[in-house]
């Protein structure tokens, strides 16, 4: 089994393969955050307002009509810690590891960006760390991960929390995604 890109570079990779595909009238970044206050609630979807790169200090701005949270892309999972440290730096009420490579790539070939992402894990969701498990190339090594958190049971509940969040997460994005494209007609 060959592990799947996370982050940034399954971006890039994604808006490359769009790209070749021919012209792009717009681009939407949709996938699953973080949450990074207490006041919302996972299982829910929001239309993102702008995306702030950790890397870079960048700010990128969502077409009108976006909503008015700020989504921070950090190049690896955040945990409680790092999540209160992007809320307490960043002012954001979301953390990913890709939208800003998407909408840095929109941006620099003037295309209108739109960011909705579903909350997968709440602000004090204390969940095994993920980082150790994708590789230097940014892949997530699933099999690896899943022996890890079969031999660790104390985990099993807030993963099935994850679970279940990412699930109502998607219906909420799917209800998002169309009201954003009947707008944009």
């Amino acid at each position: 089994m060959r592990p799947a890109l996370r982050g940034r570079d399954a971006g890039l990779q994604a808006f490359a393969a769009i790209e070749a595909g021919g012209p792009i009238d717009l681009v939407l970044s949709i996938g699953w955050a973080g949450a990074l206050t207490s006041s919302l609630q996972t299982g829910g979807a929001y239309n993102i307002a702008g995306v702030i790169d950790v890397r870079t200090g960048e700010h990128f701005y969502c077409d009108a009509g976006a909503g008015e949270l700020w989504l921070v892309t950090s190049p690896r999972v955040a945990d409680v810690p790092e999540k209160q440290r992007l809320a307490s730096t960043y002012k954001a009420g979301l953390v990913d590891m890709e939208a800003a490579a998407i909408a840095r790539l929109a941006a620099m070939r003037g295309i209108p960006f739109y960011c909705i992402k579903g909350i997968s894990d709440g602000f004090r969701d204390k969940l095994p760390d993920f980082n150790r498990f994708i590789s230097t190339n940014g892949q997530f090594q699933l099999a690896r991960f899943i022996l890890y958190a079969l031999l660790r049971p104390w985990h099993w509940p807030a993963l099935v929390r994850m679970g279940e969040n990412s699930k109502q997460a998607a219906r909420a994005i799917r209800e998002s995604l169309l009201d954003l494209l009947n707008q944009t007609r």
